[in-house]
């Protein structure tokens, strides 16, 4: 099943919750599932309902055994579910279901279709396998990826529900939100950080246009802050990518982080959005080209000046020295005026600046 982005995977996934605790049939196995979709089921499905367990590593195997003799839906890792099902700890029979989160995620090779294999292989016929991804755009991506999915899995049908479908138009229409748009401007700081990731994306995207391989007609650096951006580039390059030059891999690469610290930069806050991009410039290494570049400088340069600044230290701070060794040093100064040498490191303070995210003083 695959739903329009932002139509409510978790209400869909909290239905089927309900129906097979109503039910009682067995077993049902829930895999893909992330966190923050597992805390977000939870609150959906409200306090009377009992806590969904969740099996990993870290459970001892008695417990996990237990789990698996007990009705209803159960949290597990795609790793260990695989496990027990060759040590036969959870016998294939006696699994009703299985619901497969993020479905889009699934490809031959994946956890989650080698544990429907191991499934049917082991003599179970009947147990039903459900598929649920609310990233359409993620299956339209590559060659016929919702069908290698469904081979995948084992599964035939395919239900689709678009916004412009019927019934979802409907419901949509019926429950009108009021939209409030504020607009909040950005620091300085923010701005050049900003200015500074276009100005490096133009630059890598005129070298790729010097190459013979990639196709320019689409490069543009507003197409190049989006994600299908990455995906469009690699789908051209995937035939020829062992012929393609380490320049052109190395300017892809750059373009893709680029974009991931435009995303972040105004979703982390200063001292997390600094510690980030200093780790990947260190994982990185030298083969970053934007890094080297005079804009991409000025990317850590203001991204640091929203941390800390350095400054002189204030005179009279520090220990001072005797009035005759002063005084001396007042006739020395009177007498020859030398041009002022520049601030040396223990000469400079550095003073918090900590700037705060400027959606907050907006909400």
């Amino acid at each position: 099943t695959c739903l329009g982005e932002g139509l409510g995977l978790v209400p869909v996934l909290a239905g089927l919750a309900r129906l097979q605790r109503e039910l009682g049939q067995g077993l049902v196995l829930i895999l893909g599932c992330s966190k923050l979709q597992q805390t977000a089921l939870q609150v959906e499905l409200g306090k009377d309902t009992p806590i969904i367990p969740e099996i990993t590593a870290d459970l001892p195997v008695l417990e996990r055994i237990a789990l698996y003799r007990s009705d209803g839906c159960v949290f597990v890792t795609t790793r260990i579910l695989v496990v027990d099902l060759l040590t036969r700890r959870l016998p294939a029979p006696e699994v009703s279901g299985i619901i497969i989160v993020n479905a889009h995620r699934v490809t031959a090779t994946s956890g989650e279709a080698f544990a429907v294999q191991l499934l049917r292989k082991g003599g179970n016929r009947d147990a039903f396998v459900r598929a649920l991804t609310d990233r359409p755009v993620d299956l339209h991506s590559g060659f016929a990826k919702a069908e290698h999915a469904m081979q995948a899995l084992l599964v035939r049908g395919l239900n689709l529900w678009p916004r412009f479908h019927m019934t979802v138009r409907h419901s949509l229409e019926k429950h009108k939100l009021d939209v409030i748009e504020m607009h909040q401007p950005l620091s300085p700081n923010i701005v050049e950080i900003q200015n500074a990731i276009l100005a490096c994306m133009g630059q890598i995207i005129e070298h790729l246009r010097t190459s013979r391989v990639v196709d320019t007609s689409e490069l543009s650096v507003e197409e190049g802050l989006f994600k299908s951006f990455d995906i469009m580039l690699r789908r051209q390059l995937d035939a020829i990518w062992h012929t393609v030059p380490q320049s052109v891999k190395l300017g892809i690469r750059d373009l893709k982080t680029l974009r991931q610290i435009a995303n972040n930069l105004v979703r982390y806050d200063a001292v997390k959005f600094l510690s980030w991009i200093e780790t990947v410039n260190k994982t990185e290494g030298q083969g970053s080209q934007w890094a080297l570049l005079a804009d991409g400088n000025a990317i850590f340069l203001h991204a640091k000046r929203r941390v800390y600044v350095l400054s002189r230290k204030k005179e009279g701070a520090g220990p001072q020295p005797p009035a005759a060794k002063r005084q001396k040093q007042n006739d020395a100064s009177s007498s020859a005026a030398p041009a002022p040498a520049p601030a040396q490191a223990k000469d400079l303070e550095i003073q918090t600046v900590l700037e705060p995210m400027p959606k907050w003083e907006l909400l």
